[in-house]
């Protein structure tokens, strides 16, 4: 069971995609189980129909960490409030962080 689940709401943020994902997920040798004390960790993307290439962004990564939920329907920069049950019900860490755009919260 992961100890951290990262949320991260994503519409029309393909400029700053990658590098957020970067940042969170940290170097791509602790994704294939290189060395180190990598903290346990799982990211949910929270797709919501956005308009750019963030999905194409997110179906490229290789990160058995990160997860993608994908809505239909476009909220936004709300797109962190669609379904907060659902996300909760998805994140199977003992504790949650929401990276919102500029903020941590």
């Amino acid at each position: 069971m992961p100890l951290i689940s990262v949320v991260i709401p994503v519409h029309g943020v393909e400029d700053y995609l990658d590098r957020c994902l970067d940042s969170v997920l940290g170097p791509a040798d602790l994704a294939a189980g290189g060395g180190g004390s990598a903290v346990s960790l799982e990211v949910i993307a929270v797709d919501d129909a956005s308009p750019d290439r963030c999905g194409a962004i997110l179906a490229a990564r290789q990160d058995p960490r990160l997860r993608v939920l994908t809505t239909t329907t476009a909220a936004g920069p709300a797109a962190s409030q669609i379904g907060p049950f659902t996300i909760m019900v998805a994140t199977l860490g003992e504790e949650l962080l929401l990276v919102v755009r500029g903020q941590v919260a």
